[in-house]
C-alpha cells in the first residue's frame, strides 16, 4: 500500500494466479508466499532508482521476472544460482535477490557480480524479508523527496 502513495511511481495492477503459476513452472521454482502476495497485489514497481522485477500484463519488458531470472541464470556471469531470484538490479551489475529455497527462504540477499568467488560466493543477507527490505527502500525514497 505504501508503494502506491509514492510520487512519480509506476506499478502494475497485480499478476493473475495463472501468471504466477506459469512463472513458477517456467523457472522450475516455488516462490515464497510474501513475494507471491506482492505479485498478486502490485505485480511490479518502478520509482526513482527502485525497479522491482515482477509479473503482470503490463510489466515493462526489462522488469519481467521470468526473462530477468533466465538471463541472470544462464547469460550473464557470474550466474545467479537457482536458490535465488533477482528482485532488483542496482545499476552496477549487482542484484538484490530473494532466497527461494533452503534455510534462508524469503530473505533478501545481495549478489555481487564482481565477487572474488564468483558463482561460489555466499550471498550477503541484507533483509529479513521482502516487505521489511522494501519498506527500508521506500523510507529512503520518501526521505529524498
Amino acid at each position: 500500500d505504501r508503494i502506491k502513495t509514492l510520487e512519480d511511481c509506476d506499478f502494475g495492477q497485480g499478476a493473475a494466479e495463472a501468471e504466477i503459476d506459469e512463472a513458477e513452472k517456467s523457472l522450475g521454482i516455488k516462490l515464497p508466499e510474501e513475494y507471491v502476495d506482492f505479485l498478486r497485489r502490485v505485480g511490479w514497481v518502478s520509482v526513482g532508482g527502485l525497479e522491482l522485477f515482477g509479473l503482470g500484463k503490463e510489466v515493462p519488458k526489462h522488469l519481467n521476472l521470468v526473462s530477468a531470472t533466465m538471463k541472470e541464470r544462464h547469460k550473464f556471469r557470474p550466474h545467479i544460482p537457482t536458490f535465488l531470484i533477482p528482485l532488483m538490479a542496482d545499476g552496477f551489475g549487482n542484484h538484490y535477490c530473494l532466497f527461494i529455497e533452503g534455510p534462508d527462504t524469503g530473505k533478501v540477499s545481495f549478489w555481487d557480480h564482481e565477487h572474488k568467488d564468483a558463482e561460489q560466493q555466499q550471498p550477503e543477507i541484507v533483509g529479513s524479508g521482502l516487505i521489511n527490505w522494501l519498506n527500508e527502500h521506500i523510507n529512503d525514497i520518501q526521505n529524498d523527496e
